[in-house]
């Protein structure tokens, strides 16, 4: 399992250095944890509940359906113009002139692409547990509902790819992407 990975090596690393130069990449998780605290902020404003267990149940539900349509719509977009990218460049046949096997090729954009995402669910994160004081969510109730939005980002970040192998323009490798995960 390590020899598969340490071929993925040179392809992730030049995969997060064009990602780094990107301002997109910042922003995101800076839109996600914005967007999440004034939802918070929002929900507990308008709130008009007799205990607090009852506000901080219903924070947790708002905040994580927006984490779930976030996830989904995120991995997608995220993915949806990897390969599609390369082969509209011309530059995939190049990966392949290289020792690097289609697998490694595949897990290095993979695993380079989905990161941003995953940053954009960790940005969320500590929103949601913001919860924890005003009781109303167990422990429990909150990971099985981290693991929910990680396996939706999962499913997404994957469509988002299949999508991007289908296809050669962006748009519809999205489009056909949303459709998928949705």
């Amino acid at each position: 399992l390590i020899e598969f990975a340490m071929g993925a090596l040179p392809v992730i690393g030049r995969e997060l250095r064009v990602q780094a130069r990107r301002a997109s990449t910042t922003w995101l998780r800076v839109l996600a944890g914005v967007l999440a605290a004034l939802t918070t902020a929002s929900t507990v404003s308008w709130m008009q509940v007799q205990s607090p267990a009852q506000a901080g149940r219903q924070l947790f539900a708002s905040l994580s359906g927006l984490a779930f349509i976030f996830c989904l719509i995120e991995g997608v977009r995220q993915t949806s113009d990897t390969l599609s990218q390369e082969k509209r460049d011309g530059t995939i046949g190049l990966l392949f002139l290289t020792d690097l096997s289609g697998f490694d090729i595949v897990v290095g954009k993979f695993a380079a692409t989905s990161l941003g995402a995953l940053y954009g669910w960790l940005a969320v994160f500590p929103a949601m547990a913001i919860v924890f004081p005003a009781g109303g969510v167990t422990a429990g109730e909150f990971w099985r509902t981290q693991l929910v939005l990680l396996n939706a980002l999962f499913l997404s970040l994957a469509c988002g790819f299949w999508a991007s192998a289908r296809h050669r323009e962006a748009k519809s490798s999205l489009v056909t992407g949303l459709v998928l995960v949705f």
